[in-house]
């Protein structure tokens, strides 16, 4: 049995919606809403199995389904779905990782110019007092 286009929009709908973070609950074993097919694998955020094993997240989501005949999953025919990462994975994401580690750095440019504006007023207090002594010396 081969997914007709209307299945396929289908699958590519669902396989976005199995990111973790867009809080849909997709289970494998579990029919596929709005189809006649099972989901029999899902791969979330790029990782299958042990992390260790396959790697590090790469943000992508999958799918396998198989249609079900006579309530029978029928394994011989498989679709595998996919999808690429969105905006919040390839971009919001690691703006905002950035930002956090960015954040002592900020706070230590906010501490220097502290500082500097401390030494400045320092400087021009002592131009200042020297100014002042030099006039008691008529110089």
């Amino acid at each position: 049995m081969i997914p007709d286009l209307n299945e396929y929009n289908i699958f590519s709908i669902r396989v976005y919606e199995a990111d973790p973070l867009k809080g849909e609950k997709h289970e494998e074993g579990k029919r596929l809403e709005s189809s006649n097919y099972e989901i029999l694998d899902i791969s979330r955020n790029g990782i299958y199995g042990n992390k260790k094993q396959y790697g590090v997240p790469n943000h992508m989501q999958a799918m396998t389904v198989a249609p079900v005949k006579d309530g029978v999953v029928d394994y011989s025919q498989l679709t595998i779905a996919y999808a690429g990462a969105d905006k919040e994975s390839l971009y919001t994401k690691p703006v905002e990782k950035l930002n956090e580690q960015l954040k002592p750095l900020k706070q230590l440019k906010e501490e220097l110019a502290d500082f500097d504006r401390e030494f400045d007023k320092s400087i021009k207090k002592r131009i200042a007092d020297d100014q002042e002594l030099a006039g008691e010396f008529g110089l």
